[in-house]
């Protein structure tokens, strides 16, 4: 997921203060990579066995993840109180202010390298210990 955030160069990145602890580091030992986009970067890394990609993710950073909406146009406009559950399980119950497409199709079904960590916690739950996706997701909405 993260090999797709490519719209800032990794000397951009390591300017941004959340990254400035890393700039030591990226510029001593990886100064020829400085001009690469950031995703491009990490997935370097990572495919090289090397763990420094971890040190720029958020502790989901480096998960599966699985895509899921609402396909029912008439649920999608709605919104209140909407609860996640994963084999039966509830896993999650939030409030929606906006819109059920808004908040599930657009956010926690749909999850970008810039994702907040709690919508990441979401679907990191859809994998099981093997990691496939055998699990059964609802989520369900209540008015």
């Amino acid at each position: 997921m993260f090999g797709c955030k490519n719209n800032k160069t990794v000397a951009q990145t390591i300017l941004h203060k959340r990254y400035q602890n890393l700039a030591s580091r990226a510029n001593q030992d990886y100064s020829q990579s400085l001009n690469k986009p950031i995703g491009t970067f990490l997935l370097e890394l990572k495919n090289q066995g090397d763990a420094f990609y971890k040190e720029f993710l958020n502790d989901c950073g480096d998960l599966d993840y699985c895509r899921f909406c609402i396909a029912d146009k008439k649920w999608r406009k709605r919104w209140g109180i909407y609860i996640y559950t994963i084999d039966s399980n509830i896993r999650y119950v939030g409030r929606c202010l906006d819109s059920f497409e808004k908040r599930i199709n657009n956010g926690y079904g749909r999850i970008s390298p810039t994702a907040w960590p709690t919508h990441c916690q979401h679907q990191t739950g859809a994998k099981d210990d093997e990691g496939s996706a055998g699990q059964h997701r609802k989520c369900y909405g209540l008015f």
